[in-house]
């Protein structure tokens, strides 16, 4: 109690404020930083390589096979169609140019990038905290959060845009924290054009989280600076994104001969692909998942507000007069008070609880607690200017982070890739408070308390490793094995070095020898909806614009060449992958709009029952426990080696005419498919 007392009292004349906000700057908190900032990238990259070398889905391959073409002499939007902006496309094709087709290659290039990134989100956690334990902490959970997503690969166009943002965020941060932005004329023009430039490359990577989050930095910085800065600071800003936008179109009507405005039509129809424009700006609140993760969102932070405000006159009514009267007063125990006992209650004992249950709690817990501490740090802030006082220099980052949070449901719903700045924002912002009011309330040592918080951190990390070494991928119901059961190598020279599930290698192996086998032109084979790999590993070009046939990101637009081609051209090979009837329903729901790439599947049928294509290999790629609501197919293609037919095939429950009756014409699906079904239908 006495310890309390003396708290109370060095609040009342201000000298704790004083403590919180003293820098240690000594040799050994640099030393120490340091350290953590390379354990942050090294941890990261260990727990990243094991998905480097085990498991590989037949999906992957998108953005190989696009810059396969482009360094064929292809350009996009003139030769193909490619669904978002073009610069992850040509990256990729540099590192085919450097590494060749090496899938293992570019993995590598994936985890070092993630790494790299990693280290970055440490170094700006540790701005926002000034403590680099709590740095480490935050840094690693939202990296590893970003990881378990089911379809996270590290090579995949998320990282290089999270290594984006993670720049633009640093030097908005640098811009903000300078003194001379908010208290003289003088502004950093460097570091405006260079955050500018930052946006317009992210811009050519993903558009529209480029587009909000520049939006809510012309508005972060026209409330930052002061005159002449008000009008200054954001007209440079912009001024960096005009060079990279001019530069984009000069080389695209230039050097590759595509109308400017051929580029940009493109971009915007690609950008209709997930739905109409009011049914993707209004995702946020429309889908179910959303409003779930909001409201709970929203309940917890007003039941932490309430504790703000009340936790301390509760910590009154137990003290003497003049004590209570300090109570009152006391800042660091309101935090304390209403977040201790909620964070460490749902960080670590949620966490630890989670282990080896075959789930982390990541999918809608954590961006619940994120949310709802941004809506809390939100609000305070809102109270704070409200009330005239100063902004702090973190204020200044929320309307970014914000940006950076909605545009995540663009796509579907609140996660952690999309929430992984709002995530490491929130994770930071709770531990600074929290180890300063233990420093406070003089129960635990600083550094102490940091390693308890450490600790409640990294105890997500065994459920997380768990959870992703035991399904490394899941799309849709496509489920790679545990990594225990990958053991198998394709003959591919494409995937040396990576271990891949056997009925993967099967169905990658002898599709690829059917192609070898039967096509006798670069462009007479068409794979379809998700699977363009098959073009990239047989050297060949595909017959329409159109590599990639997926629900949101192709237009129905798009897709009417494709029905036309599979109705009236004659391919020597087609490779469909036949999906789960829940695809088709939950993309339904998604997008809003009649789905064709049903009629697709209703065209084959009714050429396999023509006599036009034989069906020529079946395959089934179900996880090993297919749903119990669905009526289970299991098709084993003709194995490497023997010494069958090539029409045959060989069924383990269902012959070849039922297979065709769940492709005909009249009803695509009479029966609803369990899982992913692979097949490959020949021309004589």
């Amino acid at each position: 109690m006495s310890s309390l007392l003396d708290a109370l009292r060095g609040a009342r004349n201000g000298t704790l404020r004083r403590e919180a906000s003293a820098p240690d700057t000594g040799k050994r908190h640099k030393t120490q930083t340091a350290w953590l900032a390379v354990a942050t990238a090294l941890t990261i990259f260990v727990i990243n390589m094991p998905l480097a070398v085990w498991g590989f889905p037949l999906t992957e391959g998108w953005w190989e096979t696009f810059g396969y073409l482009i360094n064929s002499g292809y350009v996009p939007y003139r030769d193909f169609n490619i669904p978002v902006s073009p610069a992850f496309a040509y990256l990729t094709a540099l590192l085919l140019k450097a590494f060749g087709v090496n899938f293992f290659a570019l993995r590598l290039f994936g985890v070092a990038l993630v790494s790299i990134t990693a280290l970055l989100t440490y170094v700006l956690a540790f701005q926002w905290t000034r403590n680099a334990i709590v740095a480490f902490g935050a840094a690693v959970l939202t990296s590893a959060l970003h990881m378990a997503d089911v379809v996270y690969i590290a090579k995949d166009y998320h990282s290089t845009q999270n290594f984006l943002t993670i720049v633009a965020l640093l030097l908005f941060w640098a811009i903000v924290n300078r003194t001379d932005m908010r208290a003289s004329s003088k502004a950093p023009v460097i570091t405006l054009l260079a955050l500018g430039v930052v946006m317009g490359i992210m811009a050519l990577t993903k558009i529209n989280v480029a587009v909000f989050m520049s939006i809510a930095i012309v508005l972060s910085l026209a409330t930052l600076a002061r005159s002449p800065n008000r009008l200054l600071a954001p007209l440079v800003f912009v001024a960096g994104i005009a060079i990279v936008a001019i530069a984009f179109l000069v080389l695209t009507g230039v050097a590759l001969h595509v109308p400017p405005i051929e580029v940009i039509a493109a971009i915007r129809e690609g950008s209709e692909s997930k739905g109409s424009v009011v049914t993707v700006l209004t995702r946020v609140f429309q889908d179910p998942i959303n409003r779930h993760v909001l409201t709970w969102a929203a309940l917890i932070a007003g039941v932490a507000a309430v504790l703000i405000i009340e936790g301390p006159v509760l910590i009154a009514l137990w003290l003497p007069g003049r004590e209570a009267t300090a109570a009152r007063g006391l800042r660091a125990l309101r935090f304390g008070t209403a977040l201790t006992p909620l964070l460490i209650v749902l960080f670590a004992g949620y966490g630890l609880s989670r282990i080896g249950s075959g789930g982390v709690a990541s999918a809608q817990t954590i961006p619940v607690v994120s949310l709802a501490l941004f809506f809390l740090v939100g609000g305070i802030r809102f109270c704070r200017l409200y009330q005239g006082r100063a902004p702090r220099v973190v204020d200044y980052m929320l309307l970014p982070l914000a940006a950076l949070g909605y545009c995540t449901t663009h796509t579907a719903s609140f996660n952690n890739v999309g929430l992984f700045f709002v995530n490491l924002f929130s994770f930071s912002l709770a531990g600074r408070w929290l180890c300063r009011a233990a420093r406070h309330a003089r129960l635990w040592s600083p550094k102490n308390f940091s390693v308890l918080l450490l600790a409640c951190y990294l105890s997500f990390l065994p459920a997380i490793l768990l959870d992703k070494y035991g399904r490394p991928y899941a799309w849709w119901g496509l489920q790679l094995p545990p990594m225990g059961q990958i053991n198998q190598f394709s003959t591919q020279t494409a995937m040396s070095g990576i271990r891949m599930d056997r009925s993967t290698r099967d169905a990658l192996d002898d599709v690829l020898a059917i192609i070898k086998a039967r096509s006798r032109s670069r462009g007479d084979i068409y794979a379809f909806p998700n699977i363009p790999i098959f073009y990239l590993l047989a050297g060949k070009q595909p017959p329409t614009a159109n590599l990639v046939q997926w629900f949101d990101v192709v237009t129905s637009a798009q897709l009417q060449t494709d029905l036309q081609f599979l109705k009236e051209g004659n391919p020597s090979v087609i490779v469909a992958l036949l999906l789960p009837d829940f695809v088709f329903e939950g993309h339904s729901k998604l997008i809003r709009r009649p789905l064709l790439q049903r009629d697709m599947y209703a065209i084959l049928g009714e050429r396999l029952i023509r006599g036009d294509f034989q069906l020529c290999y079946a395959k089934y790629l179900g996880p090993i426990e297919p749903a119990e609501e669905f009526r289970p197919y299991s098709f084993v293609g003709l194995k490497s080696g023997h010494r069958q037919k090539m029409g045959e095939v060989v069924t383990s429950r269902f012959t070849t005419k039922e297979l065709l009756d769940v492709l005909d014409k009249k009803n695509a699906f009479p029966v609803r498919l369990s899982d992913h079904v692979l097949v490959a239908l020949c021309r004589d």
